[in-house]
Parts: C-alpha cells; structure tokens; sequence
C-alpha cells in the first residue's frame, strides 16, 4: 500500500491487543515534585523585573497544570487588573465587532483610543485586529469616512502598511512596531486568530504575546509587551517555554522510545495533503508530534483529549481494533505495533525514575499511562462510530476476521453465510477479500476455489487498485506469489496513475507487481515474477523504475541496490545454491 496514501486517507492507528485502559488523567505534576525536572520555564530576557517575576510565577503554574494547553489567561494576581473591551455599536456593522477603550497609556493625563475589530473568517473561526488611535481627530475621521470604519481599519492589516512610518491610527495586535527601534523593525504581539486583553500593573498597560499554545508548541518563548502610547511595543520579559531542542530530541532517540514512535508515526501521521488553510492532516501532526515533545519534559500534560477525542478508552480500543482488519497491510503493522508497546513502556519507566526520582512501582504505573496517552494524541475516533454496530467504512466483517485469524472453521463458515446472502455477508465485493488473505495460502486457496477472481483490482477504502498479486509481492509472500499465478494473475497489471486531490494523494501510480516486490521482497518473489513475465524495464507514473523502488528494500545491502534487478537476483539466488 502507499503509505502517504494510508497517511492521508485514515489518519488512526490501531493498538495492542486486549488491554486495560488506563484513565488519562490519572498522571499528575504532584507525582513528579519529589526530585527535580529537567526543565522549568525560565526568564530568557528580563527588562521589568517585578513584573517579569509575576510573569514567570504564572507560566510556571500553568506549566505545572495537567491540561496541555495553557494559555495566559485573565486570572493574574498580584495586581494585575485585566480590562474588558467595551462594544461601540456605531464603529461596528452586521459583519464586523469593533470594541473600544479609552486609557491614559503614558500616565501624564492624555488618554489614547483604542480599537478592537473582530470578524467571522472561516469555520476555522474569527480574526482579530487592534489599533490605537493618537488622536480623538483620528476617531472622527475615521468615523466620517465613506469608506466605513471596518475597510478603513482593514487598510492597516497588511504587512506593507505596518512597514510604513506610523501614522494616526497604529496597528499593535497581531503585529506592531517596536519601541525605540526603526519604523520598520516589527514584532509579533499575537495572532489574529485569538483574541487578546490588556492589564494594567502600576498605572502602566501590558499585553502578552496570546499566539503561543502549549497544546501544538507553535511557540517556544512567551513574551510580555508594554504599549505604549504612540502604538509602539516594549519587550518586558521573555519566557522560555519549551527546552532546547536537543533535550527534545535526546528523547526521542532513546532505545525502545525511537523505534515506538517510528510505528506510531507511520501509521497515525495526517499526510501531506494540502486543502484549505487549515489542513486537518498538518493540525493533527502538529499536535501529536506536540505530544511526544511533552512527554520528554511535562509527563503529566501529554493527553490532549478533548470534546471526545482523543480519549484512550475502551471505544478507541474497538475501533482501532476494527481498523486493523481492513487491510492485510494494516494488520501487519498492527502486529508490529503490537511488539513495540511493551520495550517503550519499559524504557520510559527508567526515564521516569532516572529524572523524576519515582520508585520502580511508580513509573511503570505513570509510564503505562503516557504510552498511552500517546497512542490517544494520534487517534481521533469519528463521531460516527459506534462499537460493533457502526463499523465506520473499515472493511471489516467475519470473513476478514477469519482470513487475517487464519481460522479456517471460521472461514468456511463466512463463506457459507456470504452464499446465503446472510447479515454476515461480506461487505464489499467477494473477490476483494483475496487481498486480505496473502498471508495465509490455505485461506487464499479457499477463495480462489470458491471463484474469486484472481485478478481482482481492489477498489474499496482507497480506490486506486491494487491486484492481490501486488498484495501479495509486497508482503514477501512467495508461496502466495506461486499461488496466484497458477491461477492465471496477471504480473503486469498496474495500479490507477497519480491522483492529486483533497483528502487523497497518491504520488507513485501506474504501478506494478514487480515494483511492489523491488521495495519490499526477498529475491525468491522478484524471480517468480519476473519468471511469469513481469516486465523490468516498466516505470511508475513518476517514471520511477526499478531501481527507485529496490533501493528502499530492507532485504538488500547497498551493494545490491546498485545491481540491475535480474543481475541481482541471478545471483542472490545462486548464493543460496552454493
């Protein structure tokens, strides 16, 4: 199967057997206090530093909090007083919110306006924009413009705009010019998908830096601005979030951890699909990869479920358990998957103590609950689906469960009902099955005397048909490969050509049995294949030939992989002779 196909199209995983599930939310900060953490937020810049001290206080308590997200919110103590905008229903139209406020930015008794416009966007949410105004003129002429207030203020959004010196009306959220610094050095206050709030601290106004998000780690510093009353910024603090990426990575690198999240990466992955301007494949990779980030310095903030999703529960449990029969490729990373889980847990566990100073019995119970949590932050379960009676277009039905179980009682029991047209009958067509059945030839026969059609393209789920010969070449499945072309498979059928669209991209079309067998199989199947008639010399819909695939083969040494494909073979073969 291709997997960028796979990436894009499914975005789950499937799990590990039958297990307990663990609350997710039974890991907790308390459990870690007893030693030291790796990290803690920390001041990286410090200009105010009273302020800067409150500042860190509050990241450190948010850091400390088991949610992922943590951003700055209206509950500062210690004397911040946070302001509320204020509605100005003749600045605002149907479309657009403007708020306002009146404030005294530099203490010396001359008050600036300013403005907050706000405006649906998209499904993804509103836009927000905030100015100030260095005059009352400013306001009246704003507010006398044919124009209308809203497209005015839109004028000034733009990068370009902001580039120029400052006029009248000064944008200073999401972007600014900063205090003492040319006209065209430029800061980021935020972003104009979120909105922001202002707090006073000894007669002077401050605002945080409200685009950073713990949940997808697109920041690693917050920072904290003084406006001033010209529309400028100053830089008050910088906070450090996140540690060096080093730490992050050492994390990940280490044994059992590296191979674990390499499955887990490669199946639940949202792809490189590009569609609108907030791709739900790059989303759900943010924040997954997020997720691993925290369990290398913030253990007990790694679960990201909310609103239902990605919850580990019994449900995810079924349906990736469901999934896993949908495809004989899938089944066997399932089995892969299966063999990683444990040596990650255990690994984790000696992290847990080598860190946070926990007993043995302690990190096993909290390592056993971040595996999990990971396996949950890659796993969004549909809505729609509903445990064994929803099966939520997963190919699933008895006669896949017999033939990836290798149960033959079972099959010819499914064989049986799909003839009487039964409620377990297959749910796609009969000769599909045989794809599900590569790796087992006793079930694979069964089919095949039954009238499956050996030749079969695959069209369910994917669509871009697979014959069970490629299946079968892929997964290294000689006797399977021998099998179906004794009865009459056809080794130069190829798979539908490039497809490029939203929610689906398949890159490597046109392709065949052989190039299948190149990228994966032992020798024994690239000579039964090229015995049958296989064509060496075919190229893919990206004129990819056999070498391109046979240099991704795991089989071979890199020696190898520069051979021509009939060449290497002849003498794979012959070395096992000898």
């Amino acid at each position: 199967m291709n997997k960028q196909l796979l990436r894009g199209m499914l975005m789950i995983i499937f799990c590990f057997g039958a297990v307990n599930a663990i609350d997710a939310k039974s890991n907790s900060p308390e459990h870690f206090l007893a030693a030291r953490f790796p990290f803690v937020p920390r001041l990286v810049e410090n200009h105010n530093p009273k302020l800067c001290g409150v500042a860190l206080q509050d990241a450190t308590k948010r850091f400390m909090a088991v949610l992922a997200e943590s951003k700055v919110s209206a509950e500062n103590a210690q004397g911040m007083k946070w302001l509320d905008w204020e509605d100005d229903p003749k600045l605002s139209s149907p479309q657009v919110t403007v708020r306002r406020l009146e404030l005294d930015l530099e203490n010396t008794g001359k008050r600036q306006i300013l403005l907050n416009r706000s405006f649906e966007h998209s499904w993804r949410g509103d836009n927000y924009y905030s100015y100030v105004l260095r005059s009352k003129e400013a306001l009246n002429s704003l507010k006398a413009d044919p124009n209308g207030p809203s497209t005015v203020l839109g004028q000034y959004d733009s990068g370009e705009k902001l580039r120029e010196e400052p006029d009248e009306i000064v944008p200073y959220y999401p972007s600014a010019h900063l205090y003492g610094a040319p006209a065209n050095k430029l800061v980021d206050t935020g972003s104009n998908w979120q909105p922001h709030r202002l707090f006073r601290w000894h007669s002077r106004y401050y605002l945080y830096d409200e685009s950073n998000s713990w949940g997808m780690l697109t920041q690693q510093f917050l920072s904290l601005y003084r406006l001033h009353g010209n529309g400028r910024v100053e830089l008050q603090c910088k906070i450090a979030l996140t540690p060096a990426p080093k730490h992050l990575q050492d994390f990940r690198q280490l044994p059992g951890i590296a191979s674990f999240l390499r499955v887990l990466m490669a199946i639940g992955s949202g792809g490189v699909g590009y569609c609108g301007t907030l791709n739900a494949n790059i989303r759900h990779d943010l924040e997954a990869q997020a997720a691993i980030d925290r369990a290398a310095f913030r253990p007990w903030a790694i679960s990201r479920a909310a609103g239902g999703y990605f919850e580990y529960n019994d449900r995810m449990l079924e349906f990736m358990k469901d999934w896993s029969f949908g495809d004989i490729w899938n089944r066997r990373e399932f089995q892969t998957f299966e063999q990683h889980v444990a040596p990650a847990t255990k690994v984790l566990a000696d992290n847990f103590m080598r860190r946070y100073g926990l007993t043995k019995k302690d990190a096993a119970k909290h390592a056993e609950v971040a595996i999990h949590q990971l396996i949950g932050a890659w796993i969004q379960v549909p809505n729609s689906y509903a445990p064994g009676i929803d099966r939520y277009s997963v190919d699933y039905s008895s006669l896949t469960a017999a033939l990836m179980t290798r149960d033959m009682a079972a099959l010819q029991q499914a064989l049986a009902d799909a003839k009487q047209g039964g409620d377990h009958s297959p749910i796609r067509e009969f000769s599909d099955y045989l794809h599900d059945a590569v790796e087992w030839p006793e079930g694979l026969k069964a089919l095949l005397d039954d009238g499956a059609d050996v030749n079969y393209p695959r069209q369910s789920d994917v669509g871009y048909q697979k014959t069970p010969l490629m299946s079968a070449a892929h997964m290294n499945r000689a006797d399977s490969v021998r099998l179906l072309l004794h009865h009459g498979a056809n080794p130069n059928l190829r798979t539908v050509a490039s497809k490029d669209e939203c929610g689906m991209t398949i890159k490597r079309g046109s392709r065949s049995a052989l190039m299948y067998a190149a990228e994966n199989a032992g020798p024994e199947v690239i000579h039964l294949l090229l015995e049958a008639g296989a064509d060496p010399l075919a190229k893919d819909s990206e004129g990819n030939g056999m070498d391109y695939y046979l240099k991704n083969n795991p089989r071979f040494s890199a020696q190898d992989k520069r051979m021509d494909i009939k060449m290497l073979v002849k003498a794979k073969l012959a070395s096992v002779r000898e």
